[in-house]
């Protein structure tokens, strides 16, 4: 039987997955390693991150919790305890849960830490997906800024073809959102003016900066991009 370079990793699932992680981490790398094939290990590396998002110490808690169930279980079951202990131990095991109430409230407490978690692992993303987008064309006047832009971002919100000094020319709305490209003189024609907007608590929080393009347009719309990510404009609202 031909492949198997990776340990047959196609076909394992479940726990023989878990155990497989130095492979996974491998068929990354090696993705990571051709030169020709850019990107390629993006999509592998998102089932390394999945498999070390399971939380061991979760589980490792849980395990500590039923370890008396589990020695009562083991012990009747060898014939030196017997079922009486079983019931001992399960009784134990449910007085520790808590209350109804206290249970619920370390589920929603659990929820809202996974969900924090995942929240940052989708922000890191797009991080990821904003650096390796294509390089967006310099430009020196207006006009000429808006088309490189928009071969990589698509076209803008809204353009005009006469703005004036110091005046907003074309914008693109960006999830909560978004930036404007704007006149400025003649020897720095244009800068990004960039604002992410976040609903917090029932209302809504604005932020706002400036980035002038005094490197490449390519830097300035990267920073642009990477400042609204921080800002959270690209996940779905938090709820209030």
């Amino acid at each position: 039987m031909s492949g198997g370079a990776f340990n047959y990793l196609c076909g394992k699932r479940g726990a023989d997955l878990m155990a497989a992680r130095n492979d996974v981490v491998a068929m990354r790398d090696y993705l990571a390693e051709q030169p020709t094939e850019p990107g390629m290990a993006e999509a592998i590396a998102a089932l390394t991150a999945l498999i070390d998002a399971i939380d061991h110490n979760l589980v490792d808690a849980m395990a500590d919790r039923l370890e008396g169930v589990m020695k009562a279980v083991e012990w009747t079951c060898s014939s030196d305890w017997g079922w009486d202990s079983v019931r001992k131990a399960l009784a134990a095991f449910a007085a520790a849960q808590g209350t109804p109430r206290q249970q619920a409230q370390a589920e929603l407490d659990d929820l809202a830490a996974r969900t924090l978690a995942a929240r940052e692992r989708l922000r890191e993303a797009v991080r990821a997906e904003i650096r390796v987008l294509p390089a967006v064309a310099d430009a020196t006047t207006a006009e000429a800024a808006c088309d490189a832009l928009a071969l990589v971002l698509g076209e803008p919100t809204y353009r005009k073809d006469d703005a004036g000094p110091n005046e907003a020319f074309s914008g693109w709305q960006i999830g909560r959102g978004g930036f404007h490209l704007h006149t400025k003189d003649l020897d720095e024609p244009i800068f990004l003016h960039v604002e992410g907007t976040e609903i917090v608590g029932g209302g809504w929080d604005v932020d706002e900066t400036y980035i002038d393009v005094t490197a490449t347009l390519d830097a300035a719309v990267k920073a642009a991009l990477l400042w609204l990510a921080d800002r959270d404009v690209f996940l779905p609202p938090r709820a209030p």
